[in-house]
């Protein structure tokens, strides 16, 4: 992947093998370069390719070194059922750069027309938000 990065356009397809026997396995997570993505998978029942949901979540990680490193991960929903696998095929549509969120910070808040929430802390010893 890492090769194809400022390509406009290309494809991989990704075969997913669920070995166990319990339970399927229903979201598959690919590492990719930053960019805009759709996903296809194979139907074993009608034997024809299909549009799969899929949604791009990129951020910032931090390496062993402190370096700062963009990780981008493509989640697509299909079940690999256990003991079987799964085809997918996923392209890369074009070069545009999807933003990385930033760090919530007390006082950051979202809203629509009826409800406005604030973020306005956290308790690590409780692992709670406070909103």
């Amino acid at each position: 992947m890492a090769s194809h990065e400022n390509e406009e356009r290309f494809s991989m397809w990704v075969a997913i093998h669920n070995p166990s026997s319990t339970p399927d396995v229903s979201v598959v997570r690919i590492a990719v370069p930053n960019g805009d993505y759709s996903a296809m998978s194979f139907n074993s029942k009608t034997q024809v390719m299909e549009n799969a949901d899929s949604n791009l979540i990129c951020f910032m990680d931090t390496l062993p070194d402190d370096s700062a490193i963009e990780s981008c991960f493509l989640s697509v929903n299909k079940t690999t059922y256990s003991n079987d696998a799964t085809l997918i095929q996923i392209t890369k549509n074009k070069s545009e750069v999807k933003s990385i969120p930033q760090n919530l910070n007390i006082g950051n808040s979202i809203e629509n027309k009826d409800v406005k929430i604030t973020f306005a802390g956290f308790s690590t010893a409780d692992s709670m938000i406070q909103l």
